[in-house]
């Protein structure tokens, strides 16, 4: 994976949403848009300052998302000014405006809620909301809804445990929406462990300490914090049966993650980091498969 040195690109305006550090970026040969992201840090055993992860999972987990055909915003790792980061470009066109997951629920339920109020946040809700909405630049077939079921299946495929209601949104054009492709993938694949704690869980006897036990405790940020596969199942209980059949198939066919991480600079993800990301991805695949499967609709 090539790692793009972002020093010398203009600012181009900040990101107020979120709750880390951001900003928008032009790329000096097309003016394009695109938001830096700095890996963010940790304190770890005896007050030692540690970088989590969210640089490689949110390259990581760009990549997967491509083998799936879950269209996703493209992400690469990046410096700026000596910090490690990633840079996503932006999703929007000229003209376009996004309306996140926030806005939308608000207009549809009339109650403006807190980022971080999870009430009315249900697949079920988000279904209602996105009826009408075509599918994400670049896809002809399908509704909104048959992709946002995949950009679930992804989530529950790398445990991304942050889809709140910012972490999507519908691309509006003069009217004409669609849904944007799914972005900000950075909360995954165990992203913010210690390698300490990475290795014990892999080589431990304790069944509550596993891998599986790590990925069977994630939550996701729908009202009930869910686990994401469950949201994932929801989902895809409510996409055409043309659609159901297209994640099966996409899901089967996926291969490891091994390979992908093996690419990423050993800068970036240690040795433990690309063991535990590969087994929980493993995990995580393995069950979803199987209720995929077996689920009776």
């Amino acid at each position: 994976m090539d790692v793009i040195d972002v020093s010398g690109w203009p600012d181009a305006m900040d990101e107020p949403l979120g709750t880390k550090p951001k900003q928008w970026l032009r790329h000096p040969a097309d003016d394009q848009l695109w938001l830096w992201k700095k890996a963010t840090w940790h304190r770890g055993p005896a007050g030692v300052r540690l970088r989590r992860g969210d640089d490689w999972a949110e390259k990581v987990a760009s990549v997967v998302g491509g083998m799936l055909d879950v269209p996703v915003a493209t992400v690469e790792l990046a410096t700026r000014h000596g910090d490690a980061g990633v840079i996503s470009r932006s999703v929007l066109s000229d003209g376009q405006e996004l309306a996140h997951g926030n806005e939308l629920l608000a207009g549809f339920t009339g109650v403006v809620r807190d980022p971080r109020d999870r009430h009315d946040h249900t697949i079920e809700v988000i279904a209602q909301v996105l009826d009408g909405v075509g599918p994400p630049p670049g896809k002809t077939a399908g509704k909104a809804m048959d992709w946002f079921a995949g950009y679930l299946i992804l989530d529950a495929l790398i445990s991304n445990t942050d889809r709140h209601q910012e972490n999507w949104a519908v691309i509006d054009d003069g009217g004409e929406r669609w849904l944007s492709p799914s972005f900000d993938h950075a909360s995954s694949l165990g992203f913010q462990l210690t390698d300490a704690e990475r290795d014990e869980r892999l080589t431990t006897s304790d069944h509550q300490r596993t891998v599986a036990a790590y990925a069977n405790r994630a939550k996701s940020k729908f009202e009930g914090e869910i686990h994401p596969r469950d949201a994932a199942l929801d989902a895809f209980r409510r996409v055409s049966p043309t659609f159901r059949e297209h994640w099966r198939e996409a899901v089967a066919s996926l291969p490891g993650i091994e390979t992908i991480v093996e690419d990423v600079p050993r800068d970036r993800m240690s040795s433990a980091a690309r063991r535990f990301a590969s087994a929980l991805y493993a995990e995580n695949h393995r069950r979803l498969s199987a209720r995929l499967h077996t689920m009776d609709l």
